[in-house]
């Protein structure tokens, strides 16, 4: 956006609608080397969206990577599991990440079928290869 020949490249400012300050400047703070930010539960599902929408792949990378492992090492709740599930239709995640993810969710012992049923993602969520 700033090196080729956008309208971005010579602006004074650069609007960015519907982004809040606090999650662009998390996408920032990884940015620039000096100022590395964690990943975090609390900023992982805001900067896997960013880092997708502005092609920052090694910042994705690291997001699912730090999903994977929290999968692999059972730190996610079902409902975080879940939502990464759900993050996953919109923003491509691996095989290994969302099978992860899914057998967390389908192993809990209150089985939230119903609810999910009504939630406006499930309509396109393909759980079976991953269950079976």
């Amino acid at each position: 956006m700033l090196l080729s020949d956008f309208k971005e490249k010579s602006a004074r400012e650069i609007p960015l609608p519907d982004k809040k300050a606090e999650d662009i400047e998390q996408l920032l703070k990884f940015i620039y080397p000096d100022k590395e930010l964690p990943i975090t539960k609390k900023n992982c599902f805001i900067l896997l969206q960013l880092a997708t929408e502005y092609q920052i792949d090694q910042l994705k990378t690291k997001c699912e990577q730090y999903f994977y492992n929290l999968c692999q090492k059972g730190n996610i709740a079902p409902d975080e599991a879940i939502e990464v599930i759900f993050l996953s239709q919109k923003y491509p995640l691996s095989d290994q990440t969302v099978g992860c993810c899914t057998k967390i969710f389908v192993a809990q012992e209150r089985k939230p079928w119903p609810e999910l049923k009504n939630t406006s993602c499930s309509n396109n969520l393909t759980l079976r290869r991953y269950i079976e």
